[in-house]
């Protein structure tokens, strides 16, 4: 038995090795397996959080934690450290979404998460009204870390059941924690007051360009038309004039309109389904730009020459007044070669639009990047709002139209502002992410692609790279591979380059109705033009907006993809036409271009052994390679419903 000097001595030796081991602090990463990773504030190594340390904390929680040996013997891991958790920090993960289960008279929430695979246990007091199957939305009312790995929530807000209408829509919405404002009657009446009040005394105000012929160009059935088109020829090549609805004038900074718009940030669209930005008597009816009615917009005038570049760009308060309201169909159809339903006059100017897009179509050719061509795809729902029929249309000559028209105006927008204040909203796509450059520059080197290191990553050189691959000859499709290693674009408050597009600066500003992003460059732009300080948004706007634009871009991918599941359901061991649309070592994904929809091929399915080229992006064995872009036939071999997962195998 030790004695008192003894113990004392232990004591200290296990404070001097506990004082003398590295602690490190990190964020919990999960997956869907039982264990989990903590990425390192320290060094941003990811180390593994075995099940009984991912059991005390949930997804992005941060710890405090100690490296380990693992106990674990005679496995390709057993030289790595593993972490242990020390401290719990804190949590961000509170509130989630989810369906109920019962097991043996147990209420738990399976929750919709891709970084938690448990059951969270409901408590008896919490489960009144419940049920195996609910749809809901719950909080943590108990962290597993000071609970020994029990955690448990409560309900919130009931969604829905799972066969109620279009309950992937709004499950999509509250997953991604939008609030969708439901307009009172007696509130869009007041806002219908207000508005009409403003639009009669703002109309003497404006500059009166109710005579020029402005016309919109849009889907036949739309109602919240942001932008008109006009345009002229002169000697050295176009004025073109871009309306766009005048939303700023009615939702200013600040009033309550303006704080419900910010918070969503966007118009939502899906299937079936259009949660607007704004109250629709403003969206489709006073701001509107509508045929045969005093409108309110933002003039941006282009000078453009004949070689399709914007020599000169202004911009004006004015009211309008569209002469017609034009569908894409109707227009492609004019300028196809095909009858017109339309005046001489309005014939006219298609025309000469048409003109002033192909010239800029070939401007971008020549000194920008050209993206990809893609289809519009339109889905017949039944009056559950589940898909029955999904049908690809290839965008016509009218939309294309428009697209170089709004193309241009956000281009001189973009640089109006950079010239104007140092800090506006732009819409940047900075480059290469920094772990892809050295499989850019063994790509390159290995396509015999010249090109300069040292400013690998601005986008003269990667302009010059493009046009190297555009001259060449080669077997991979190397513009394609060079995209999926660019970052992904977000909004800046300074000028940056937008690689997608190939523009030295580039923002949005023609969708006011439909975009808080777009509203806050009107107000830029109406504060400089009126000589007022600008209203510049500050970081926490810049925050919100990137975040806000996610997640209803999440929730639109959402809802689609859970319907697209459903319908692919009829469609298992049938075999369907894809191409490979991405690659790493363990997954294929395929895009199903009948569908719009990717699904996955597991690598080790295959047969054989692959090796997989990181720089090229390809997998490559004896007896089969495959590549980006690749056609390839394929079988839907599984439908995970509830992870809205499409398993897929190589037909044979």
């Amino acid at each position: 038995m030790l004695d008192s000097s003894s113990l004392s001595q232990l004591k200290q030796l296990k404070k001097d090795i506990h004082d003398s081991t590295p602690r490190m602090c990190g964020e919990v990463k999960g997956t869907s397996k039982r264990f989990g990773f903590v990425i390192s504030e320290d060094d941003g190594q990811q180390y593994l959080l075995p099940q009984d340390q991912m059991e005390r904390v949930l997804p992005g929680d941060t710890i405090q934690f100690v490296l380990e040996k693992s106990k674990k013997e005679n496995t390709k891991d057993d030289d790595k450290p593993i972490a242990r958790i020390e401290k719990h920090l804190g949590s961000s993960f509170t509130q989630f979404i989810g369906n109920i289960k019962e097991k043996n008279n147990q209420l738990y929430v399976i929750p919709d998460h891709s970084q938690l695979n448990r059951w969270i246990f409901i408590p008896p007091k919490s489960r009144k009204g419940l049920k195996d199957g609910d749809l809901v939305s719950a909080k943590v009312t108990q962290h597993p870390f000071k609970a020994k790995g029990r955690v448990q929530a409560e309900v919130v807000a009931m969604i829905g059941q799972p066969d109620d209408p279009f309950i992937e829509h709004r499950y999509a919405v509250v997953k991604q924690g939008i609030d969708e404002k439901i307009w009172e009657p007696y509130e869009v009446e007041a806002v219908r007051q207000t508005a009409e009040r403003t639009l009669e005394e703002e109309v003497v105000k404006k500059i009166d360009l109710r005579a020029e012929l402005f016309v919109t160009i849009d889907g036949a059935n739309t109602q919240d038309l942001d932008d008109a088109l006009s345009v002229k020829k002169t000697d050295n090549g176009w004025q073109l004039m871009v309306a766009i609805a005048d939303v700023a004038t009615f939702v200013e900074l600040g009033s309550p309109l303006d704080r419900i718009a910010a918070k969503q940030a966007s118009t939502i669209y899906l299937p079936g389904q259009k949660i607007s930005m704004l109250p629709e008597v403003l969206a489709s009816e006073i701001c509107s730009l509508k045929p045969n009615s005093d409108r309110l917009a933002m003039i941006c005038t282009l000078s453009i020459n004949n070689d399709g570049k914007i020599t000169d760009t202004s911009y004006q308060n004015a009211v309008i007044h569209s002469k017609g309201k034009l569908s894409y169909d109707n227009v492609a159809q004019h300028l196809d070669g095909g009858d017109s339903t339309y005046s001489d006059e309005i014939n006219a100017l298609l025309t000469e639009l048409n003109s002033l897009a192909s010239t800029r179509n070939q401007w971008r050719n020549t000194n920008a990047v050209m993206t990809e061509d893609f289809s519009d795809f339109r889905f017949s729902l039944d009056d559950k709002g589940k898909i029955t029929a999904i049908d690809r249309a290839d965008r016509n000559s009218a939309q294309k139209l428009v697209e170089e028209c709004m193309l241009a105006c956000n281009q001189a927008t973009a640089e109006f502002l950079a010239t104007k204040q140092n800090n506006a909203l732009f819409l940047s796509h900075k480059g290469f992410k920094p772990d892809q450059l050295p499989g850019v520059c063994k790509l390159l080197d290995a396509q015999e692609i010249a090109y300069d290191k040292e400013n690998l990553n601005t986008l003269d050189e990667y302009l010059k790279i493009q046009r190297n691959i555009e001259v060449g000859n080669f077997e991979l499709p190397l513009r394609d591979i060079l995209r999926k290693k660019l970052t992904r674009s977000e909004w800046t408050t300074d000028c940056n380059a937008h690689f997608g597009l190939g523009f030295q600066c580039y923002t949005t500003f023609t969708s006011p109705i439909r975009k808080y992003s777009d509203l806050l460059n009107h107000r830029m732009i109406k504060s400089i033009i009126g000589n007022q300080p600008p209203a510049t948004p500050d970081a926490d706007t810049l925050a919100h907006v990137n975040t806000a634009t996610m997640a209803v871009r999440e929730a639109q991918k959402d809802c689609e993809l859970s319907l697209k599941c459903q319908y692919l359901q009829d469609f298992k061991g049938k075999p369907l036409e894809g191409e490979i649309s991405l690659i790493n070592h363990r997954m294929i994904s395929v895009y199903l271009k009948d569908f719009d929809v990717h699904g996955q091929i597991e690598v080790r399915s295959l047969e054989g052994n692959y090796t997989f080229k990181q720089d090229s992006l390809q997998l490559l064995s004896e007896g089969q390679n495959y590549a980006l872009k690749q056609p390839i036939s394929v079988t839907v071999t599984n439908i995970d419903l509830a992870n809205r997962h499409i398993k897929l195998k190589v037909s044979d």
